[in-house]
């Protein structure tokens, strides 16, 4: 075996936390395969209901975008995540809930059109408000996360949050983000 597979190896076990390059069971009884720290950022272009969509309107489920013009790249934050104008967007992996409780979180992009789910679960809907904060009840454990961009006139998302005990908004912890294995229909 060569010297360098060892030395990544390595050197991923000491940067990564404990638990984070290996399987791992939610509670609902599905297998996450983490893959890395991170997010995965996955572009899609223009979905065909977008066409004659103005700023108010052209909200397509992210699952309906289709086949994704590139390979995904690793994004670290939710702080603020960028795309082109004429594209969607979507960055996805999973958040790490410790406690179980009520979490409040916000949104904000240019005209609203964004979205965040976290474990199945709308939060921020696309253009209820920018900055609107929005409350969940989340379960503990490693939970998906999916914020949304959409196209016309969105090139940047923003996402905060204000856990249980927590009085104002701040940016969610980059070591609470971890990447699973992303693909989509071809």
């Amino acid at each position: 075996m060569k010297t360098f597979p060892r030395l990544a190896l390595l050197l991923i076990a000491i940067v990564l936390p404990a638990g984070m390059l290996c399987s791992q069971s939610s509670k609902k009884g599905e297998t996450i395969n983490i893959v890395g720290p991170g997010l995965s950022l996955v572009r899609f272009p223009l979905h065909p209901s977008q066409a004659t969509a103005d700023k108010g309107t052209g909200y397509v489920h992210y699952k309906s975008f289709g086949k994704p013009l590139r390979a995904a790249k690793t994004v670290y934050s939710l702080a603020k995540w960028e795309k082109p104008v004429e594209e969607n967007a979507i960055v996805i992996g999973y958040i790490k809930i410790d406690k179980e409780g009520t979490y409040n979180f916000r949104t904000d992009s240019d005209w609203d059109r964004n979205e965040l789910i976290i474990d199945d679960k709308i939060v921020c809907a696309f253009r209820d408000g920018a900055n609107k904060g929005q409350s969940v009840q989340l379960r503990s454990g490693l939970l998906e996360i999916v914020s949304v961009g959409y196209t016309i006139s969105t090139t940047d998302t923003r996402v905060q949050w204000m856990p249980p005990g927590q009085t104002t908004w701040t940016e969610i912890p980059k070591e609470l983000f971890s990447r699973g294995k992303v693909e989509f229909d071809k």
